[in-house]
């Protein structure tokens, strides 16, 4: 089990999507002539060359290189040593760079440091023994790129503080506060009208605060004992169809905006509530809590499937209702009693009957997300019972069936989610992690190019970020850890405002970031309440643990003590990742021991190198576990490199670019350009040439250029490349200024003479 010691630093900008004032200026403790000295030297490290049977390999066609390379040039007959000799393309000098070495496989790391920046051409000549010429074994033109150069913008943040800083932005509201002194909720506050979900999410976010900060525990706990006492005195009374259930609604400052809402209960934000009675009696082993969540059970099981069936109720086919499986499940763990296991075998028998949404069958059957039971006639509004398409119910649902799954080991249960996750990957999930339209599936990857309304809703991003940690917990597939790291720092981190205070509703890939519509009348929405829910998951899932085995999922700077079978482990990272990708892990168990540490090579990582002390370790393949079981000592290091180029992605008549796990974006702020304006990103064998920019606007965190050609006219000047300016997807538009636009998607111009979109 992972102590709570752990502590995920990060880039700001996966706190709130910029830097804000406290990044863009260079740490005076750090000695920054020392680092790209040490960086100069780091590439002189040659990049790992081909050997025999890898095939293909990854240099075989690559054009430029930051690293020393080494190419697989063919041996010479009758050569006792080879000349490597590098000249500059295009230019009168006749500067060149030599040396000898006993293969044509060599890195070029004897002379890399003295090659400018530049086109060169390398030769490689087989000599014999008296230095004679015999032969070319190769030759090479290449691009000496730019290395990389300081001051480097140190970390400002952590995952952690980024939960931190929306939770006690919630804790600290004075309605919240009110809470503190009362046992009734302050009316004056628009959105305490809507009970049962508010108040529920709010005793929820004070047990969290109270686990993570031990400063504010007390005052935490009082406010979440005094709210959850307030639910359970103002649910409804015994003899009532929905004995025990908390109120929807309270009093008559305002009244649900829909009519057939009105005077209504609903059963799935009274689970809400029960798994917040759960959460404080995790937290103070109150009694009365866990009761709160037994009588709502209880009585459930006196109108569920007495009255009616639970596939009947609700809307979605039953899935809202259905929802509260994962619940149930955790009241079973707590009690062990045998009814809450039989009353989650019928909820999933109903979800398989005729009328149910069938998530196991449908699933097994491979039936994508979004045709589940598409609606006939969609004018009548997708929100109705006979649609099967909602994502987070849909999701919830499937998160209960993993509960459910870890008690009976049924294998049908973990295929049926794990068949709708690869659903959910190849057609919903969208460049940025995640998906949805008015919170529904609808195909969404292959259409992200269209603007859509009410899309990215963030309730979809933490729940499909939960859904992928509890199956990386499961499986132990890195998969997983990857869809969560694409959500993190793009969907999620743009869904935050800069200074923290809000959660956006939507986030979509165009446009301008802005809060989302008010909820039921009120001035706040559920966003806010499972944003800083999705940042806190972010420790748990950064470094799991399976035995003797030490999974290393999310990089960051970060602080971690993990408990193996054999002994304890504490493991802390430096890097400034994702700004850069290279990540030093230092390895310190409190006795030498043998175990297995698994580092997730990204599937974007064309091109990653391992280290162990020093000593290159082969094996890195993208989208898995590079596993390392040895008997590691304290102070054993672990040194990782990514590949952090510039990848072109295409989709139909449009462009976008990633770096690392991070999505680019165009931003008005730059002032270079229509944002919406088309242009032919120029790329070589797939990847574009970033440079970071030299300023950047306030409240941004990653800033680069790219060569791009604007446009429709080719001819003259404007046919050369302009360097263009983009930004990380999360500080896109994150001041949340409407004025302020921006794009990731950017249509491509059509060339006739090229339709194969080879454009240089």
């Amino acid at each position: 089990m992972k102590l709570l010691t752990i502590t995920l630093l990060t880039t700001c900008t996966l706190l709130c999507g910029c830097c804000g004032s406290d990044c863009g200026t260079a740490d005076a403790s750090l000695d920054y002539a020392a680092i790209n000295a040490q960086a100069a030297e780091q590439y002189l490290r040659p990049i790992r060359p081909g050997y025999e049977g890898r095939n293909p390999f990854w240099n075989g066609f690559a054009k430029k290189f930051i690293y020393a390379p080494a190419f697989d040039f063919d041996e010479v007959a009758g050569a006792a040593n080879y000349r490597f000799t590098v000249v500059p393309l295009g230019e009168e000098t006749q500067a060149s760079w030599s040396f000898t070495a006993d293969s044509p496989k060599a890195a070029l790391t004897p002379v890399w440091g003295e090659i400018p920046v530049g086109r060169v051409r390398l030769t490689v000549e087989g000599l014999d023994a008296s230095g004679k010429a015999l032969g070319k074994a190769g030759e090479r033109e290449f691009l000496r790129d730019y290395p990389f150069t300081g001051p480097y913008t140190p970390a400002v943040r952590d995952y952690r503080q980024a939960a931190l800083m929306g939770l006690l932005y919630i804790h600290r509201m004075p309605e919240i506060q009110y809470w503190a002194e009362h046992t009734e909720p302050d009316m004056n506050y628009r959105h305490n009208t809507y009970p049962c979900k508010i108040i529920g999410a709010t005793i929820r976010a004070e047990a969290l605060l109270a686990r993570l900060l031990p400063a504010h525990k007390e005052q935490a706990t009082r406010i979440a004992r005094n709210a959850a006492q307030f639910l359970i005195d103002q649910s409804r009374p015994a003899g009532d169809p929905l004995a025990f259930f908390p109120p929807t609604y309270y009093k008559d400052l305002i009244a649900s905006k829909r009519t057939e809402n009105q005077n209504k209960t609903m059963t799935m934000e009274a689970a809400s509530a029960g798994h917040a009675f759960l959460d404080l009696y995790d937290l103070t082993g109150d009694k009365k809590a866990l009761d709160g969540t037994v009588r709502l059970a209880d009585h459930l099981l006196t109108q569920i499937p007495a009255v009616r069936q639970i596939e009947r109720t609700g809307i979605y086919r039953g899935m809202s209702s259905c929802s509260i499986l994962e619940p149930i499940m955790l009241l079973y763990n707590r009690t062990l009693d045998e009814k809450y296991l039989d009353f989650a075998r019928y909820i999933v028998d109903r979800m398989e009957s005729a009328d149910g949404p069938q998530l196991i069958a449908k699933a097994l059957d491979g039936v994508p997300v979004s045709e589940r039971f598409p609606l006939d006639d969609p004018s009548r509004g997708w929100f109705v019972w006979e649609n099967g398409q909602k994502a987070y119910e849909m999701m919830s649902c499937y998160d209960g069936l993993l509960e459910l799954y870890k008690v009976t080991n049924d294998p049908r249960y973990l295929k049926a989610v794990e068949a709708t996750v690869t659903s959910i990957i190849a057609d919903e999930i969208n460049i940025a992690g995640s998906g949805s339209s008015f919170e529904c599936f609808y195909k969404g990857k292959a259409l992200q190019t269209e603007p859509a309304y009410h899309t990215m809703e963030t309730c979809v991003t933490m729940t499909w970020m939960k859904l992928c940690y509890d199956l990386l917990r499961l499986t132990r597939n890195p998969l997983y850890a990857d869809q969560i790291e694409r959500s993190a720092y793009n969907a999620l981190a743009a869904s935050m405002k800069e200074d923290a205070s809000q959660i956006a509703k939507y986030s979509p890939l165009e446009g301008a970031r802005s809060a989302g519509e008010e909820q039921c009348g009120m001035h706040v929405n559920c966003c806010n309440m499972n944003g800083p829910r999705a940042f806190a998951l972010l420790p748990e899932a950064a470094v799991t643990d399976y035995g003797d085995e030490l999974f290393v999922n999310l990089y960051g700077p970060m602080s971690s003590t993990v408990r193996l079978d054999g002994g304890e482990v504490l493991l802390e990272q430096a890097t400034s990742y994702p700004e850069q990708g290279d990540i030093e892990i230092m390895i310190d168990p409190r006795k030498s021991f043998e175990f297995t540490v698994s580092l997730r090579i990204p599937a974007w990582s064309a091109v990653s190198m391992v280290t162990v002390n020093g000593q290159s370790v082969e094996g890195a393949i993208p989208g898995e576990y590079l596993r390392l079981k040895r008997r590691w000592e304290a102070g054993d290091r672990i040194g990782v490199k990514l590949d952090m180029r510039g990848r072109l992605i295409r989709q139909g008549g449009f462009q976008a670019i990633e770096r690392g796990p991070v999505v680019l974006a165009r931003d008005t702020r730059f002032g270079d350009g229509f944002v919406d304006e088309t242009v032919v990103v120029q790329a070589t064998d797939g990847f574009v040439t970033l440079l970071p920019a030299e300023e950047k606007p306030e409240k941004m965190w990653m800033a680069f250029t790219a060569p791009m050609i604007l446009g429709t006219d080719l001819e003259g000047e404007l046919a050369e490349p302009r360097q263009i300016m983009l930004c990380d997807f999360a500080s896109a538009g994150n001041t949340w200024n409407r004025n302020i636009r921006y794009r990731v998607w950017l249509r491509r111009t059509l060339n006739l003479m090229k339709p194969d979109g080879n454009e240089r």
